[in-house]
C-alpha cells in the first residue's frame, strides 16, 4: 500500500497534530472507539458502530489505519460498494480521528472531496482505510484519507476539512461520554 506523506505540519501555537495528546495517548484512544460494535440486532445510528471498524495502527507520523469489514446492504444494483456508503466510511473515520487529536470536545466535518478510482465489490470482503490530519489551524482542521481494497489497490482518495467548535474543557467531554457508554455496553 502507498504510504501517505510524513510530513507534519504544526497549527499557529506549534502544537503538534496531536493537540494535547501524545501517541501513545492517541493510540491508546484510538483502539476502543474505532472497535466499537452495535449490539446483534441493534438498529443503524448512523455513527461507527455501523461500519464496524477494526483499529489497526496509529503510526508515530500520525496516520491511522483501520479494516472495516464489507456488508450486504452496502452494494448497489451495479454489484458494487456505493460510493456514498464509501464516502461515509472515510468520514466515519476520519471524524473520529480530527476529535482524538484536536484537543477539542466536539467537532464536525465542514467538507468532504472523494474520488473514485475503482469498484469496490464485496468480493473484497473488506477495506482498509488510511488517514491523518495533515494541518491543524485555530478553527479548521484539514485530513487526507485514502481507502484501499485487500490488494493494496487505491480504491478511493479524499480530503476533508474540519471544524473544531470548543477547546478541551469548555464544553462537554465527548470522550468521558463515550468510555461511560462503552462500560454500560459491557455490563
Amino acid at each position: 500500500m502507498a504510504e501517505m506523506e510524513k510530513t507534519k505540519i504544526a497549527d499557529s501555537g506549534d502544537r503538534p497534530l496531536n493537540g494535547d495528546r501524545t501517541i501513545e495517548e492517541v493510540r491508546e484512544l484510538c483502539i476502543p472507539m474505532y472497535g466499537r460494535r452495535a449490539k446483534q440486532g441493534e438498529k443503524p445510528r448512523g455513527d461507527i458502530r455501523v461500519i464496524q471498524p477494526e483499529f489497526i495502527e496509529y503510526s508515530d507520523e500520525g496516520v491511522l489505519t483501520v479494516k472495516v469489514p464489507l456488508q450486504e446492504w452496502q452494494v448497489n444494483d451495479f454489484n458494487t460498494v456505493q460510493g456514498g456508503v464509501l464516502a461515509y466510511m472515510i468520514d466515519t473515520i476520519v471524524g473520529p480521528l480530527g476529535y482524538i487529536v484536536s484537543g477539542c470536545d466536539s467537532i464536525g466535518t465542514v467538507d468532504l472531496s472523494t474520488s473514485y478510482l475503482r469498484p469496490v465489490t464485496l468480493d473484497d470482503e473488506y477495506v482498509i482505510i488510511k488517514a491523518q490530519v495533515k494541518a491543524s489551524g485555530k478553527r479548521i482542521m484539514h485530513a487526507k484519507a485514502e481507502l484501499y481494497t485487500p490488494n493494496g489497490k487505491l480504491a478511493v482518495s479524499a480530503v476533508t476539512n474540519i471544524l473544531k467548535s470548543k477547546p478541551r474543557g469548555q464544553g462537554v467531554d465527548i470522550w468521558e461520554d463515550i468510555k461511560r457508554q462503552m462500560e454500560e455496553c459491557s455490563r
